[in-house]
């Protein structure tokens, strides 16, 4: 038993030639001591806040562990659930029963190869929709915790907590990988150590570090959220200097690895949500200025690591990313089936395949077996083709509108909902644009239930004698 656990322990820390360390198994375990631990001792709006922290972090499922700390967040996440009156978390009730019907309604007709694993095969529509049932505790939770006094405050803290953790860990990796240290990493899906994302480019190699989240499009889209939200959402009057510091550095390295990780999927995300924020009047002219500087500050710097000109990056952005939209075959395998699979048969594109049924038709598209397929890593086509366009419209329907709702009460009244707006739009508009943040959805649309309380019905709602939030 012990030679078992020691050689478990030495495959989650092992290493390329003693450069490459994966640090699977370290992080799972401080993750899930940190969630017992806040569990234990904080309220359970800091809990649900440490849920979203610890969430990103192993986000990618690692082949030395096989499982991620984003799985195990939303079921912790259900441990602190509270009641609590909110009429809005109610609109997606219907999306949660039709993919619960759907799925195994579908599940009949998916064409599962005989060598796939049970959990991963004839039992992959049950794990499925455990996963979006706890998913959907973890919306309740965050809309909970976000509509307490303290809440926004709260999770704004520890999501600048969260950017600095990945932020450093970012620049750590890309100045190891140039200077020949020791690196540290997530290992990735098909392989068997801790390795990084990189292109070639006619510049060379382009490494794209992933801060602790395992991949470069994951931390990429946190560090775009994170710097939109702190960028448009005014910072609280009673802000301490050590919440001022801890912002601006975060806001800092956020900026940094957003531009490292290279995510073309993240800077169009990134690129949406912006458009939409000024569409909803939350630009200023203040605001666009600094954005400007900052926009402009990161290039430089990321020029200053990098050596790279400005035609060399615009070089790369053609090759990455008008390359990858207009030269033939280059989209990935999995989005290229979804897409082709919605076009050829019009019951998929208004009903979708069910929970994890895009897996299948990648298969079948290919023609191989279960390990060279993966579910499509553009959220929006993940979401189409597994529920439709009925679901998709069930989904971000009702988010649409109760942003549309509150955008009139971003510069007046409650000083929290300019945060819970900006949060919401950048979460989920980067969680569709490509892999997403961890937790992206339950982030996104619990922070637009406390919104909608927050700007439209504050007056319905009261603290009680409990600490919750109570209909009057």
């Amino acid at each position: 038993m012990q030679q078992q656990l020691y050689r478990y322990v030495t495959d989650a820390l092992r290493s390329v030639d003693g450069s490459v360390v994966a640090l699977d198994l370290p992080l799972l375990v401080v993750g899930c001591l940190v969630l017992l631990v806040a569990r234990m001792r904080c309220s359970a709006t800091t809990f649900q806040a440490y849920c979203q922290m610890v969430g990103t972090i192993a986000a990618q499922i690692p082949s030395v562990v096989s499982i991620s700390l984003a799985r195990i967040v939303p079921f912790a996440s259900a441990t602190a659930l509270e009641p609590v009156p909110n009429p809005y978390v109610r609109r997606f009730v219907i999306f949660v029963a039709y993919c619960c019907l759907l799925t195994p309604l579908r599940a009949v007709t998916w064409q599962i190869p005989g060598d796939v694993a049970l959990f991963f095969g004839d039992l992959r529509a049950v794990v499925q929709l455990v996963v979006l049932i706890s998913l959907a505790a973890c919306t309740v939770g965050v809309a909970r915790a976000l509509m307490t006094p303290q809440g926004p405050a709260i999770f704004r803290t520890l999501l600048a907590v969260t950017a600095v953790v990945h932020g450093l860990a970012s620049l750590y990796q890309y100045v190891a990988f140039e200077s020949g240290l020791t690196l540290i990493g997530i290992s990735r899906m098909g392989q068997d150590t801790a390795d990084f994302a990189a292109f070639d480019s006619p510049l060379g190699v382009v490494v794209r570090p992933g801060g602790l989240s395992g991949e470069p499009k994951t931390v990429a889209a946190f560090f775009g959220m994170f710097l939109l939200t702190i960028l448009f959402a005014p910072r609280p009057a009673n802000a301490t200097r050590a919440q001022k510091m801890l912002e601006i550095g975060a806001a800092v390295l956020s900026a940094i690895g957003f531009v490292l990780a290279f995510s073309t999927s993240a800077f169009i995300g990134a690129g949406v949500a912006l458009c939409v924020l000024m569409a909803l009047g939350v630009v200023r002219t203040k605001t666009t200025v600094r954005l400007g500087i900052i926009g402009a500050a990161t290039i430089l710097v990321w020029q200053s690591l990098t050596a790279i000109s400005m035609a060399d990056l615009q070089q790369l952005l053609d090759m990455r990313l008008a390359g990858r939209l207009t030269g033939g075959g280059v989209l990935d395998t999995p989005v290229e089936a979804s897409l082709l699979a919605m076009r050829d048969n019009p019951w998929i594109a208004i009903f979708g395949v069910g929970l994890g049924g895009s897996s299948f038709l990648t298969m079948q598209f290919i023609g191989m077996g279960y390990e060279y397929a993966y579910a499509p890593n553009i959220a929006l086509i993940l979401l189409l083709v597994e529920t439709g366009v009925v679901g998709t419209l069930l989904l971000l329907a009702p988010w649409a509108h109760m942003v549309l709702q509150c955008r009139t009460q971003f510069h007046r009244g409650d000083p929290d909902v300019p945060f819970l707006l900006v949060l919401t739009v950048s979460a989920m508009l980067l969680q569709l644009s490509g892999s997403g943040i961890a937790l992206g959805f339950p982030l996104a649309i619990g922070a637009a239930c406390a919104l909608s309380v927050r700007a439209n019905a504050p007056e319905r709602y009261a603290i009680g004698a409990s600490g919750l939030i109570e209909r009057v």
